[in-house]
């Protein structure tokens, strides 16, 4: 059963991520930061009132959150601090990495940032279309959910379109160890790729299939 929770905010929430159910992050506009300890929503001080758009963390004491005009803030356990980063000033939609030394941040414009554990440095995304999502299972494995209804993968060196939707921006992706990759798109639909530990999926080899208002996509594996 789904229930609404009392916030105690009034702000538009835009992302959320947790290490556990009595330990949530939560984040939106005016820079607005909730916190969840398995019973009340607290709210933090961000130290900032650009709006925030995705959360993500190692840990509970390593969370970083991004949005407006590249704005990027952290979380030691203790404190959010905003963080020096070269940033071009756009809007930043997503975050995700693979440890505290290894985050990627994407939005609009051309490029994404990583963070090494010291600094952010730019990377080029592959082209410029806006960003929505970034998810990876590894350094060597990352996707980015584009504007142009396209699906980019990250190999290590370079970022490869996988995949380009029949309709619709790519939203939002996620998957599984098993290598099971599921990207959530506009207008309904969804669409699924399979990978294997050093996959590479050949762009233009997607079967799609309608079915409903939903249109299942499985990649060809090589």
């Amino acid at each position: 059963t789904w229930t609404a929770m009392t916030t105690g905010t009034g702000a538009q929430l835009r992302g959320v991520w947790g290490t556990s159910g009595t330990d949530v992050f939560a984040v939106g506009t005016g820079g607005e930061i909730l916190r969840y300890d398995g019973t009340t929503w607290t709210r933090a001080t961000s130290g900032t009132s650009q709006e925030l758009r995705a959360v993500w963390g190692t840990s509970r004491t390593d969370v970083f959150a991004v949005g407006a005009n590249g704005t990027i803030v952290h979380f030691d356990g203790t404190t959010w601090s905003a963080m020096a980063n070269p940033t071009d000033g756009n809007l930043l939609l997503a975050v995700w990495g693979t440890s505290g030394t290894n985050v990627y941040a994407a939005g609009q414009g051309c490029s994404v940032w990583r963070y090494d554990g010291s600094s952010w440095s730019q990377m080029s995304g592959g082209n410029c279309n806006h960003k929505y999502t970034v998810w990876g299972t590894s350094a060597s494995e990352i996707f980015l959910g584009q504007s142009n209804r396209a699906i980019n993968r990250y190999n290590g060196t370079s970022w490869n379109e996988v995949y380009s939707a029949p309709v619709g921006n790519v939203k939002a992706v996620w998957g599984t160890s098993g290598g099971i990759v599921l990207a959530a798109l506009v207008n309904g639909t969804i669409v699924r790729g399979v990978r294997g530990a050093t996959v590479s999926v050949a762009a233009g080899s997607w079967a799609v299939t309608p079915q409903g208002n939903q249109l299942q996509a499985t990649a060809t594996v090589r």
